[in-house]
C-alpha cells in the first residue's frame, strides 16, 4: 500500500501511518497492518457486530489482532519519518511557489493584504 503522504505503510481505515500498529485478519493475503485504535473502533461498530466479517476480505469471524512485530513497528516508524520529510519538502515547495510566482507577479505591483499573508504563514506553519 502506498500512502498519499509518501509513506509506504498506511492504515487501511484512516489512511495514515499506523499509530500503535497491529496486524488484522491473518488469513491468506489479508494480514493488514492498521492502527490499534482504528481496528478497535471497527470491532466495536454495529457493522462488525452484525456481520462479524473482516473489513477487507470479508472472511467470517476474523481472529483478534495480535501485537505487531518489531519489524512492523520499525516499518511504521520509518513510514512516519518519510511522511514527515515529504510534508516538510512540500511545505517548502509551496512557500517557494507562493513567494516567487504569486506575490511577485501581482497586477499593478499591489501588495497582498496583510490578512492573506497571515493566513498563509499560519498554513505553512501547520497551525
Amino acid at each position: 500500500e502506498i500512502s498519499r503522504g509518501a509513506a509506504q505503510v498506511e492504515c487501511g481505515i484512516c489512511y495514515c501511518v499506523p499509530k500503535d500498529p497491529v496486524r488484522f485478519c491473518n488469513r491468506g493475503g489479508c494480514n493488514r497492518l492498521v492502527c490499534r485504535s482504528c481496528i478497535t473502533d471497527f470491532l466495536a461498530s454495529p457493522a462488525f457486530a452484525q456481520q462479524k466479517t473482516c473489513y477487507w476480505c470479508r472472511a467470517k469471524n476474523p481472529p483478534p489482532p495480535p501485537a505487531a512485530s518489531a519489524e512492523d513497528v520499525r516499518a511504521a516508524a520509518g513510514a512516519a519519518d518519510r511522511e514527515a520529510q515529504f510534508l516538510s519538502c512540500s511545505s517548502r515547495f509551496f512557500e517557494f511557489l507562493l513567494f516567487n510566482h504569486v506575490f511577485q507577479h501581482r497586477k499593478g505591483g499591489e501588495k497582498p493584504e496583510l490578512a492573506l499573508l497571515t493566513d498563509l504563514i499560519a498554513l505553512l506553519a501547520g497551525r
